[in-house]
């Protein structure tokens, strides 16, 4: 998508996502690799949004490496767009200015791999349903 920027997420702003996010400390302990994050205007208001994605043992539960991901907005990001996981978070291109449609892939631990659409409503992502796309 254009206008995104690759960041990584310090110290701090981990801090806030997982408070953002309601992350157990313990969890925010076992937190493992690095936590990405991209800078991206999703509604095109010239404010970026925050899309991040983190390993966690909530989110590795399943059997399959999944990561989760969180949508952040606000000035601090502190406002929770979407949070969930899956291990494929993409952007779609959208129309200017409705908020951009989302895709999330993700791996069963029975192989199944689906397609997650996610839609903006009531200021926050939601599903708009999910395909079964194939099987590992």
């Amino acid at each position: 998508m254009t206008g995104t920027t690759l960041v990584e997420v310090n110290a701090a702003q981990w801090i806030n996502i997982a408070n953002a996010v309601d992350l157990d400390p313990n969890d925010l302990r076992a937190a493992t690799g690095t936590v990405r994050g991209v800078l991206t205007d999703l509604n095109r208001d010239g404010a970026p949004e925050l899309c991040v994605d983190y390993d966690t043992t909530l989110t590795c539960s399943n059997g399959v490496a999944v990561c989760a991901h969180a949508i952040l907005a606000g000035p601090h990001f502190e406002r929770v767009l979407f949070h969930d996981a899956g291990h494929v978070l993409r952007v779609a291109s959208s129309p200017a200015p409705t908020w951009a449609a989302l895709s999330m892939e993700s791996t069963y631990s029975n192989g199944e791999i689906a397609l997650t659409i996610l839609t903006y409503q009531n200021d926050a992502y939601h599903s708009a349903g999910q395909v079964v796309i194939g099987q590992r």
